[in-house]
């Protein structure tokens, strides 16, 4: 219950945690590097596919979801056993 996303397109958990990955992975380094040089400087073109644009991040959060939720749902069809609690 945790905001993934910040208020700025390169901050929040989502990107903090993907520096912490980029440390011990060569390629998540690489990417973040040119990432920033691109924001840093007005006359290189920014990259055609940002994997990690806000709108990438949203779409991963929402299959992150539908795969959760398909879990779950596998569990309760498989034991036939489900209870609500609403508040």
């Amino acid at each position: 219950m945790t905001a993934i996303r910040g208020h700025e397109s390169h901050d929040g958990k989502f990107m903090h945690l993907f520096r912490e990955f980029a440390e011990f992975d060569a390629s998540s380094a690489a990417y973040l590097e040119m990432l920033s040089s691109t924001r840093g400087s007005e006359y290189i073109r920014k990259p055609e596919i940002n994997l990690l644009s806000p709108l990438n991040i949203r779409r991963l959060l929402m299959a992150m979801r539908d795969m959760v939720v398909d879990q779950i749902l596998r569990e309760v069809q498989k034991t036939n056993v489900c209870s609500l609690i609403s508040a």
